[in-house]
């Protein structure tokens, strides 16, 4: 029995230290999250669309 309260304590311990942690620093893993997800999208925009010139008109001359 002694074990199982000493192992429940550990428990107890990894997981307020873990929800400590987590409190602390989930605003820099949401904004890293979406600044992510921008930038993946705007790759995925260009990949998509590789002969776009981006800022530039081409006109021909006839």
């Amino acid at each position: 029995m002694a074990s199982e309260s000493e192992l429940g304590r550990k428990w107890d311990r990894c997981l307020a230290d873990s929800a400590v942690k987590l409190g602390k620093t989930w605003p820099i893993a949401f904004g890293s999250g979406i600044g992510l997800g921008m930038a993946y999208s705007n790759c995925q925009h260009d990949f998509r669309a590789p002969y776009l010139l981006h800022g530039q008109f081409v006109k021909q001359e006839q």
